[in-house]
């Protein structure tokens, strides 16, 4: 997969979600339907549910379970490396602003390749947030197993 069809996959996951706001405020997750209406995108999708203390993997496509080593469906988010803590603070940031987020990843030497992640918001009736929308797009040199390195992070609102 190249560059280009990852940015173009991701923008699809972004215009969906935006194309499910009310008046500005994010989606709940009952307002979603990924299967149905996204198919193309399922095996890049996740869904994590926001508990009082983390998060929880509800639902990760097969294209992330396979580049990222395995099922991750079930799992809590940790923070026992420097990538799951900055993984875990781009999370609280998208739950406590509700904006959504782009991330990026590249991979340190000897290996070649890059991540990229859409990070989105759904909200419940009284407008916390409930749950959070993610796209993972993975370069065609991203192997299974590799190491990733820093993460960039840009809200897609400034872009």
């Amino acid at each position: 997969m190249t560059a280009e069809s990852n940015q173009e996959l991701w923008e699809r996951l972004y215009q969906y979600w935006l194309s499910k706001n009310i008046d500005g405020r994010p989606p709940a997750r009952a307002d979603l339907d990924p299967v149905i209406e996204i198919p193309y995108l399922i095996s890049h999708v996740m869904i994590l549910d926001v508990l009082e203390d983390g998060y929880r993997y509800r639902l990760a496509g097969s294209e992330i379970a396979m580049r990222l080593g395995g099922e991750l469906t079930g799992r809590t988010v940790g923070r026992n490396t420097p990538t799951e803590s900055a993984w875990h603070d781009l999370l609280d940031s998208v739950a406590n602003e509700q904006k959504p987020f782009i991330a990026t990843a590249e991979m340190p030497l000897p290996n070649v390749g890059r991540r990229l992640a859409v990070v989105l918001p759904l909200v419940d009736r009284s407008g916390k947030t409930e749950c959070i929308l993610a796209g993972i797009f993975f370069g065609s040199d991203f192997r299974p197993g590799t190491v990733i390195g820093t993460l960039a992070i840009q809200d897609i609102t400034k872009r």
